[in-house]
């Protein structure tokens, strides 16, 4: 194994994971009865149920959505 380097440390991050108590208070600053409430829950949804980047929600367009199979296509971001 001579000559063979080892390989390098992952980078370490400082990640935090959402407590299940800030998710439903994130889930909950949703609330309420207009258009944007709606779209901001379905936005924090899809974001807190896949893993989906940002960037890539960001690019989702209307064709990316099939309503009838419940199911989006991530093509960009």
């Amino acid at each position: 194994m001579e000559g063979i380097k080892r390989p390098r440390n992952p980078v370490k991050t400082d990640t935090h994971v959402l407590t299940n108590a800030e998710l439903k208070a994130v889930s909950r600053a949703c609330d309420g009865p207009g258009w944007m409430a709606k779209r901001d829950r379905a936005i924090v949804l899809v974001l807190m149920s896949t893993p989906t980047r940002l960037a890539e929600l960001a690019a989702l367009k209307v064709d990316d959505i099939d309503l009838h199979e419940r199911e989006g296509r991530i093509t960009r971001g």
